[in-house]
């Protein structure tokens, strides 16, 4: 019986390591969830300025 559940947010790339990982998790009874992550490196500069600028037009605050 699995009574927990680990949610695992991976980059598409690093097969070795989210294999090492769920080895794991599978050794010991933990059920997981992939989430794929987004490389921010691979983003183009207009994308993150776009998303930033979607961010704070959707009523985002940002103070610090």
């Amino acid at each position: 019986m699995k009574l927990m559940k680990a949610f695992v947010i991976s980059l598409k790339k690093d097969l070795e390591k989210r294999t090492a990982l769920l080895t794991q998790c599978q050794k010991i009874g933990l059920e997981t969830v992939i989430f794929y992550a987004v490389d921010g490196a691979t983003l183009s500069e207009e994308f993150i300025s776009r998303s930033v600028d979607n961010y704070f037009a959707m009523g985002a605050n940002y103070e610090r």
